[in-house]
């Protein structure tokens, strides 16, 4: 797997995590869970569509975007730019890249 930031398509001052090769909803579940635990991240909104998923975490105090795609994959969105590259480090540990 590979994580990249690719820029906002909508806000050019901020960033978007993507995961290469987590092609799988089952992934995502296991990054909520982790994120729940390890963060101390609360749920705060889920859209479940037909081929999309959309996961709203409370982590401190801002709100990460967890979506998953089947033709995109799986990204993150964070508005605050520390605890981005605080979940980028984490995502590096907890995938071994």
């Amino acid at each position: 797997m590979k994580i990249r930031q690719i820029p906002h398509y909508t806000k050019p001052d901020e960033s978007i995590i993507i995961i290469d090769e987590a092609e799988t909803d089952s992934f995502l579940s296991d990054l909520e869970a982790d994120l729940i635990a390890d963060f101390n991240a609360t749920k705060t909104q889920e859209i479940v569509g037909f081929d999309q998923i959309y996961i709203d975490l409370q982590i401190e105090g801002s709100i990460v975007t967890l979506a998953y795609d089947s033709m995109a994959g799986l990204s993150l969105e964070c508005t605050d730019k520390i605890l981005r590259e605080k979940i980028i480090t984490y995502l590096k540990n907890l995938l071994h890249i």
